[in-house]
């Protein structure tokens, strides 16, 4: 896939946290102790974005180069191979990640 370019890039990005966003809050409302939870954050790096969920972790970690979203193999890193989706996907890369982060491979 071709580089994204800054812009476009900061916007998917911000559709993808959108996106996500909206799916750990629908999980939050069941529980009365998450209402009101910390929003993602985003950590920015030279290569990889890392999103974090305060108070259980990093999120998932997006490739800046691709915009691939990709499971968190550790605080510093995540798994390379196997891309969840793509900020660029028509849904925003939002299939590829659920309340706690990225999707299991099946």
């Amino acid at each position: 896939m071709d580089r994204l370019n800054d812009q476009d890039f900061a916007t998917q990005l911000a559709l993808f946290l959108n996106a996500a966003q909206n799916k750990v809050d629908e999980y939050n409302v069941r529980f009365i102790h998450l209402k009101g939870a910390a929003p993602l954050r985003v950590d920015g790096g030279i290569k990889w974005i890392k999103v974090v969920n305060p108070g259980s972790g990093v999120y998932v970690f997006i490739n800046r180069d691709t915009g691939n979203v990709h499971k968190a193999a550790s605080w510093k890193a995540p798994v390379k191979n196997n891309p969840r989706s793509n900020i660029s996907d028509a849904d925003y890369g939002a299939s590829g990640v659920n309340w706690h982060g990225a999707v299991y491979l099946r």
